[in-house]
């Protein structure tokens, strides 16, 4: 019984297909095929201009929008985290950028 479940786990690849690394594992219910990704996903970056900055004396107030409302942590200057320390340093270089260029009023449109 249990050869047969293996051999039907197996006959799930698809022929043509290069599978990732598959190891036998001992379960509870038998011996299973689990297959292991060949490479990870890189993990994405976050989008440090969404999160706003408020320094109060030594301390940070961080403020992040999500889709079930806003995320809000505290860090002291001497316990920031090294994303923290991101988010603080991708603030900084947005306020060193020189506004953009507006039209002056009257101007024509290109």
């Amino acid at each position: 019984m249990r050869l047969f479940f293996l051999l039907l786990a197996a006959a799930w690849v698809l022929p043509g297909e290069t599978p990732a690394k598959k190891e036998t594992v001992q379960t509870p219910f038998g011996p299973a095929v689990r297959q292991t990704p060949a490479e990870p996903a890189p993990q994405r970056r976050p989008d440090l201009s969404a999160i706003r900055v408020e320094e109060k004396g030594d301390t940070f107030t961080f403020r992040r929008k999500t889709p079930f409302g806003e995320s809000v942590w505290t860090r002291k200057r001497s316990e920031l985290t090294a994303f923290d320390r991101e988010v603080l340093a991708a603030r900084d270089a947005r306020a060193a950028q020189p506004p953009p260029q507006q039209p002056a009023p009257g101007a024509p449109k290109r």
